[in-house]
């Protein structure tokens, strides 16, 4: 959560109000937007492609001169081109001192073996180790995003489903875009949950003893805290409020996979505490959040453990 952060901020940063913009287009071939890109670009004047969205979407970053005169030659060729309303120009040579900034955070933490095969988007080649983490998302800051390259990838590694996590369907829809084949899932819903699970064949979760219960709960807990949207300005109240917390909570996480500390009701109680204080500062609707929290429990099969949690 916190490299997150620093990434937007060090992003935002480096690229003054006004300086750099982004343009999607549309109904053009790419070499031909390659090209126009270099027809444009001069001295202190970049035009660059940033996302590879689709074989009928592209994304331009760049310095505003620049887009604006893609722009132009693009609609006069017949193509579409919209300026998109973002504050910097992501994906682009522009954001190397942003670049450089991050990879000297990056380079602060340790990084454990992949769990999972993990396709980067800087090349849409699999992860082959927690050695090339920082490298990759240092120059995914600078490269284009190779999202056709990744779903490509994706189909040949025997991909067939996959799931959209957040609001809306963007990533949905230049999926299919790009694939024919595979199924596209959405999140954004209680019946599009309910689907997930069915399609998924996903069971509720069974636990051993009451040891298992609190193991699942905290881990739970943490994912509730990054899933959840931050709608607090306020640095210090994120770091006080959301960070610190997230903190304690994969400490927690930790001691309890070495077995360093017993999962007890008493522990269970304090990660619901500190995932009450991250939606707290995270400006969440109180009965939202306590809809959240009784979900958890529910899942966690807690509740009447922690009745008195919610009022």
């Amino acid at each position: 959560v916190q490299l997150v952060r620093l990434r937007g901020t060090f992003m935002q940063e480096a690229s003054k109000e006004g300086e750099g913009a982004m343009l999607a287009v549309r109904n053009i071939p790419i070499d031909v937007i390659e090209d126009i890109c270099k027809q444009v670009t001069k001295e202190n004047q970049l035009a660059v492609i940033s996302n590879y969205n689709s074989s009928r979407q592209i994304v331009l970053s760049g310095h505003t001169g620049a887009i604006d005169s893609a722009a132009e030659v693009i609609r006069n060729q017949g193509g579409k081109a919209m300026q998109l309303k973002v504050s910097a120009p992501f994906h682009s040579p522009l954001m190397k001192k942003a670049a450089d900034k991050f990879h000297e955070e990056l380079l602060k933490r340790q990084y454990h073996p992949l769990n999972f095969p993990v396709v980067s988007n800087v090349d849409a080649k699999i992860y082959e180790g927690a050695d090339e983490i920082v490298t990759k998302l240092t120059r995914q800051l600078t490269q284009p995003v190779l999202w056709t390259s990744m779903i490509e990838k994706m189909e040949e590694s025997g991909i067939t489903h996959m799931i959209e996590i957040g609001p809306k369907k963007v990533l949905c829809n230049l999926v299919r875009d790009c694939s024919s084949t595979i199924k596209r899932m959405e999140c954004e819903t209680l019946d599009n949950i309910s689907a997930l699970e069915e399609t998924l064949q996903i069971s509720k979760h069974k636990f051993q003893d009451e040891a298992s219960k609190v193991l699942f709960l905290v881990k739970h807990c943490m994912q509730n805290a990054v899933a959840t949207k931050n709608n607090n300005d306020s640095e210090d109240e994120y770091q006080v409020g959301v960070v610190a917390p997230y903190q304690e909570l994969n400490s927690l996480n930790d001691q309890l996979e070495k077995n360093e500390i017993q999962p007890t009701k008493e522990l269970a109680r304090k990660a619901l505490s500190l995932l009450a204080t991250i939606f707290e500062t995270k400006q969440i609707e109180k009965e939202e959040a306590n809809d959240r929290i009784m979900d958890l429990l529910k899942e966690a099969s807690m509740m009447d453990e922690f009745q008195d949690f919610l009022k």
